[in-house]
This record gives structure tokens, sequence and C-alpha cells, in this order.
């Protein structure tokens, strides 16, 4: 996911269930692109969030097989 220039962003992955499985703070180093390491997450669909320090979101979903 990209992430804008407005500095740090909180990535959370949240499974169809709406649990939360992953979390990380990204951004803060100025960098555009922010991963989250998805490997070890059982197959099925999840939901990203990218929240942005002054309140912008950004969602996505992905399926793992």
């Amino acid at each position: 996911m990209g992430v804008g220039s407005a500095g740090p962003a909180m990535l959370q992955v949240f499974d169809a269930k709406g649990k939360e499985v992953r979390r990380r703070m990204v951004g803060a180093s100025g960098s555009a692109l922010a991963e989250i390491d998805v490997s070890g997450l059982p197959s099925g669909l999840y939901t990203v969030t990218l929240t942005e320090e002054r309140g912008g979101m950004t969602v996505a979903r992905f399926f793992r097989e």
C-alpha cells in the first residue's frame, strides 16, 4: 500500500470475521511503500486499513491462498 508523506500511519490487517491479525506503524522513515508480513496467515479473505496520523484512511482487501 502506498503511504502518503503526511507522516506515520497505522497499517492493520483484519480477517473475514473482523479480528485484527496484524498491526504495524509505517511511513515514519519517509518511504512511500508499506509492507507487512502475511506469510503466517491461513487462507482466506483479509481487509487492510491504512490510517494516517491526520485521519485519512485507505481500505483494501486481498485473498490469501
